[in-house]
């Protein structure tokens, strides 16, 4: 990693160090990356981008603490698609610029009874 990829993510963490987890509130969380860095780097080949400046766009930032990272990393709690939406507004417009609606609504679940709303 040079040192501008370094110093693009040292920003990006603390962007999110500076927010609140999305699901619980907790102070400090890290930083969760919507579209995966594997989807990126895929996409990024595909349309001749550049991986390194699309890997911290802050519009694909979502704040999370370590608790609800791991939960959902591990799909024990997996994050809805509503709360991506709701936390990270500027995600579609991201997803649009790189092709990849698509993969945010196979990626994460739509809460499908009022329970899960709850």
């Amino acid at each position: 990693m040079g040192l501008n990829e370094r110093l693009a993510a040292q920003a990006w963490a603390r962007r999110a160090r500076g927010k609140r987890c999305v699901i619980c509130g907790a102070q400090y969380p890290r930083g969760h990356h919507v579209i995966t860095q594997q989807m990126l780097k895929t996409q990024c080949k595909e349309l001749d981008l550049d991986y390194r400046r699309v890997r911290w766009d802050e519009r694909n930032l979502m704040p999370l603490c370590d608790r609800h990272h791991a939960a959902h990393h591990s799909r024990a709690h997996a994050i809805s698609l509503e709360i991506v939406l709701a936390s990270c507004p500027k995600i579609i417009q991201f997803a649009r610029e790189l092709d990849l609606v698509w993969w945010l609504s196979r990626n994460y679940p739509v809460r499908t009874t009022l329970r899960e709303a709850q």
